[in-house]
């Protein structure tokens, strides 16, 4: 009863998201998941599940990347350049109605697609419009989520296709701590906000650097923007825990390092009652968890290190050198259908609905909770967060898929 009441709890908290066990990779047939045990209350920030895996509490923290960390982003240093908006067409008329069939008012459109503002880079075959500061803070919000998509190129070097994602409710929301920025800064990026589907987006941040007065508000700028929401999460160890049971479920059927020692130390020690997650996790996410990534990381994106690199290399001794090639041809081969209940390490994929490519990785902690980076950039760090927080910055129009595996025995590089 308790599998089945957390398993309507799940897809209540995840009521737009669909969930679907099967995955491009996997021959297996659909079925429903059937995921774990949680019960929660509300203690202020704190919140508390419980299941096989004991008690956590956890609540949310604030992460910022450092003044040295920042002052390597590109951005920082490019911002003097102009705002341009590249169209992957080939004369004015189409250009005036892509605008147009973005919602830019047909005056606008045809403004902004003569001469003054529109040419053509003839090395790539784009048009190109470089739009007064005026114009782009006259945009809605809607009209910047549908215009800016469509500009050119469809990678993550372009804010605008590739838009940083602020924390839920703005930048001033995490843990109720102010920008410190003027006020006219904070009611420029919020006029610049958008929202797509759960989230909020933000792209013209050369704007904003060119609306500074100086270098220090510029980096405070990019500090508030690359702000980071976690989770503090603690596993409650009182005088008569079971150790053993405990580690079973940490252990993860002996992917993970033996605990049970750890374990009965805290359990015995007078006026310790509790340990921390990081305690508790594989070598690899222990060393990452709650850290920035340096430029010099393996992985993926550029060689910047990315969620499949994070939750592939997950139970694995060292650090992977490279993005791992089995996820494609040997995933069948490495992974399993994750049955229930879930377990510690569990690999979570999340797709678009009737689309194979895969949007996102990360791994199953306990109760609703995940061990997540969120992005291939030096700017956004490895972090624990809900599940649900974590679908909602990849759902689509479309809807998305969640589906999840185990990593088989003998499998742990």
């Amino acid at each position: 009863m308790k599998n089945l009441a957390h398993n309507a709890l799940l897809i209540n908290l995840l009521a737009t998201v669909i969930f679907s066990p099967a995955f491009a990779f996997s021959q297996s047939k659909s079925e429903e998941p059937r995921p774990f045990n949680i019960s929660e209350h509300h203690n202020q920030d704190k919140k508390t599940a419980s299941g096989k895996w004991g008690q956590i509490d956890y609540f949310p923290i604030m992460l910022e990347p450092t003044d040295s960390r920042l002052k390597s982003v590109n951005l920082l240093k490019k911002w003097t350049t102009d705002t341009v908006w590249r169209f992957d067409a080939k004369d004015a008329p189409e250009v005036q109605r892509i605008l147009i069939e973005s919602s830019i008012p047909p005056e606008l459109a045809a403004r902004l697609a003569s001469p003054q503002f529109l040419s053509k880079n003839e090395p790539l075959n784009w048009m190109e419009i470089v739009p007064p500061d005026d114009v782009i803070l006259g945009l809605t919000p809607s009209q910047r989520k549908a215009l800016y998509p469509r500009l050119m190129p469809r990678d993550s070097s372009n804010l605008f296709f590739r838009p940083v994602t602020l924390p839920t409710g703005g930048i001033e929301t995490v843990s109720n701590i102010s920008t410190g920025l003027p006020e006219a800064q904070d009611e420029r990026i919020k006029k610049l906000s958008f929202t797509d589907g759960r989230v909020i987006r933000l792209s013209d941040i050369q704007l904003l650097m060119r609306h500074a007065k100086d270098d220090t508000e510029r980096l405070q700028i990019f500090r508030c923007i690359s702000r980071q929401s976690s989770l503090s999460v603690r596993l409650q160890l009182p005088p008569k825990s079971d150790a053993k049971s405990l580690a079973n479920y940490w252990e993860a059927g002996g992917k993970n390092r033996e605990l049970t020692p750890l374990l009965e130390s805290v359990i015995r020690t007078s006026g310790v009652n509790q340990l921390d997650l990081i305690h508790l996790l594989p070598s690899v996410p222990r060393t990452l968890l709650h850290t920035y990534p340096s430029s010099a990381g393996k992985g993926l994106g550029s060689d910047l290190p990315d969620c499949f690199w994070t939750a592939f290399g997950f139970f694995a001794e060292t650090p992977p050198d490279r993005h791992l090639d089995f996820i494609g041809r040997g995933f069948n081969q490495r992974y399993e259908r994750a049955v229930e209940p879930l377990q510690f390490g569990d690999l979570v994929l999340i797709h678009e609905k009737n689309v194979g490519t895969m949007s996102h990785a990360c791994n199953y902690l306990a109760g609703d909770l995940v061990f997540t980076k969120n992005g291939i950039s030096t700017g956004r760090p490895w972090i624990v967060s809900t599940l649900r927080a974590v679908a909602d910055k990849y759902v689509t129009e479309n809807g998305i898929q969640i589906s999840f595996h185990r990593l088989k025995p003998g499998y742990l590089k």
